[in-house]
């Protein structure tokens, strides 16, 4: 029997929707205990507010278990589509609200990791210049929202912050999408405006100019993060779009504050993925991990796009706030010659994901995946073990010496993990099955869907640490 590819992308979209709940239940949990008594009716406000949206989603698991796949006609697949893109909304409306009380900035560990993420690719020196900020933000809107944009008080070249939702504080795999905001400020917009238009505008009229400099903003700070971080930051644009966008995904963005339309989420994946080919991407002694979840996010992103054409996409409604696909092709190749021309010591990252895929199984088996050894000789170390004579200890211990693993490594390791990790299976079923109750299998529920991201976030803790040491 083939896979019901269309059920498995709903328990994924289940699955998340939870976890991102999970994420949100730590942060106010953790804002509680650090406020104390300064706001404690207002905390439980929310907090049972938070509550109630939990079960709500979980009532919808248990339809969901009840019907199982075999009975779920096309029309029950589309309704229970609709369902989960409503407490999708719900959740990032009650993200919103979480401006109700104050936060703490974010921890020193967000900036020294997006400082090594660009030491790597060799941009030290030009984003300690930038002198930024990152802030938590009540918006949960990861391709809209726009940090930038400041309706009194302040001009927007002023100001270099880069926003992380609050409840993402804690989980690196979406601190990738900060180096999507780091090109913002890298990228001066006159300049990029300037070329753009020295490059295009022969071919095109003032307003078709128009649409093509506001898509450019957006698109090039995708390349940027795609020539930065590769497979992590294509999945964190993937993840984001697949789960947490509630309009169809051939459909301009517009964002909640400047009434600007970004480019389609479909169209901004399309050309990254154009860019990371499965079949050539990966190099090294494991090439299935990365091309496995490679794949995995392409099925389940074209299930996303399956559900979004059975909703009747009407383009014509934005007929003049769509680029045609030459335009695109043409758009994105001046995109790229910019950055070669205006960013020439980025370096490439080297395509053998070995190391990542040998840092995911550390991840898979709850170990730290902070490091890598540096000359790993197991035969000699076993020989140690057995008491064989000639091999000291000094010998044996210097074949366990480990350097600190890089932040690409790292975030990428993460993201095979997540795939790896079985985290799209509906571990709420085995639950369901077993007739637990929920007051029995939540707490641990919820555990089992932060747990990754504290033990990434620890391996990242590790790493920059070791990074002082060697």
């Amino acid at each position: 029997m083939a896979p019901n590819y269309s059920y498995q992308f709903l328990q994924a979209f289940f699955n998340e929707v939870l976890g991102r709940y999970a994420h949100l239940q730590q942060f106010v949990e953790r804002t509680r205990l650090e406020t104390g008594h300064t706001s404690p009716k207002l905390l439980e406000v929310y907090s049972r507010q938070l509550d109630a949206s939990v079960n709500e989603l979980l009532n919808d698991a248990e339809d969901l278990f009840d019907a199982q796949s075999a009975n779920l006609d096309a029309q029950g697949l589309i309704d229970v589509f609709h369902q989960l893109k409503s407490q999708s909304d719900k959740f990032q409306q009650l993200h919103r609200t979480l401006r109700w009380f104050s936060a703490p900035w974010p921890e020193a560990e967000v900036f020294e990791f997006l400082g090594r993420v660009l030491e790597e690719r060799g941009l030290q020196r030009d984003f300690q210049l930038l002198n930024p900020s990152i802030v938590f933000s009540d918006e949960y809107n990861f391709l809209t929202y726009d940090v930038g944009y400041v309706q009194k008080g302040i001009s927007r070249a002023e100001l270099t912050a880069w926003a992380l939702p609050k409840s993402e504080s804690t989980n690196p795999l979406l601190w990738s999408v900060l180096v999507h905001e780091v090109a913002h400020s890298y990228f001066k917009e006159k300049r990029l405006l300037n070329y753009i238009s020295r490059s295009l505008s022969s071919h095109h009229s003032q307003e078709e100019l128009e649409l093509i400099r506001r898509w450019a903003v957006e698109l090039n700070a995708d390349l940027f993060g795609f020539r930065v971080l590769g497979p992590a930051y294509l999945c964190s644009l993937m993840y984001l779009s697949m789960f947490f966008v509630s309009a169809n995904l051939h459909q301009p963005l517009e964002t909640r504050d400047s009434k600007a339309f970004h480019p389609p989420p479909f169209k901004r994946v399309e050309l990254l993925r154009r860019e990371a080919p499965p079949n050539s991407l990966i190099e090294g002694s494991f090439p299935g991990d990365m091309r496995h979840a490679l794949g995995v996010f392409r099925r389940l992103f074209n299930e996303r796009l399956t559900f979004d054409n059975l909703d009747s996409f009407d383009d014509s409604r934005y007929k003049n706030l769509l680029l045609s696909d030459e335009t695109l092709e043409r758009l994105w190749q001046t995109l790229k010659d910019f950055q070669k021309e205006y960013c020439p010591d980025l370096i490439h990252y080297d395509r053998d994901f070995s190391r990542a895929s040998e840092l995911s199984a550390r991840l898979e088996k709850r170990l730290l995946a902070g490091s890598l050894p540096i000359a790993l000789d197991r035969e000699l170390i076993e020989q140690f073990v057995a008491g064989t004579s000639g091999v000291s200890r000094e010998a044996a211990l210097s074949k366990l010496n480990e350097r600190p693993a890089s932040m690409f490594d790292i975030m990428n390791a993460g993201w095979m993990n997540k795939v790896q990790g079985h985290s799209w299976r509906m571990t709420i079923f085995d639950a369901l099955r077993e007739n637990q109750s929920r007051t029995s299998y939540l707490p641990k529920l919820m555990n089992s869907l932060t747990e990754p991201a504290r033990q990434l976030q620890t391996s990242i803790q590790v790493a920059l640490v070791l990074s002082y040491l060697v």
